[in-house]
């Protein structure tokens, strides 16, 4: 039976069919287990003065901290040896046109 509703599994999936949704038994369990855990357990019995809490959460390790003027330089160099590599491409490419252009006006 679903509780916060308080019908049987049998008429949701009717009440849905007539909807064109369709529920099934894994759609329930699912729906029950998150009713459960939105519901706030209440504990049978106080605990005892002096009882043992539960364990704290193990704190994270502070992370290394960035150096950024070390990352601002290493990208910077990297940018500056794709340039460095793109003009050289470009230098022989004009090299080699010069070539072609001489050879041709050598051959007129």
């Amino acid at each position: 039976m679903l509780a916060a509703l308080n019908i049987t599994d049998d008429d949701a999936k009717a009440r849905a069919a007539r909807r064109g949704v369709r529920i099934t038994a894994a759609s329930i369990n699912g729906a029950r287990n998150l009713l459960a855990k939105r519901e706030p357990a209440v504990p049978d019995v106080a605990p005892a003065p002096g009882a043992e809490r539960p364990a704290r959460r193990r704190e994270r390790a502070p992370e290394p901290a960035i150096d950024a003027e070390a990352l601002i330089k290493e990208v910077v160099g990297k940018l500056q040896a794709q340039g460095n590599a793109e003009a050289e491409r470009l230098r022989e490419a004009m090299r080699k046109a010069m070539a072609v252009l001489a050879s041709a006006i050598g051959e007129s």
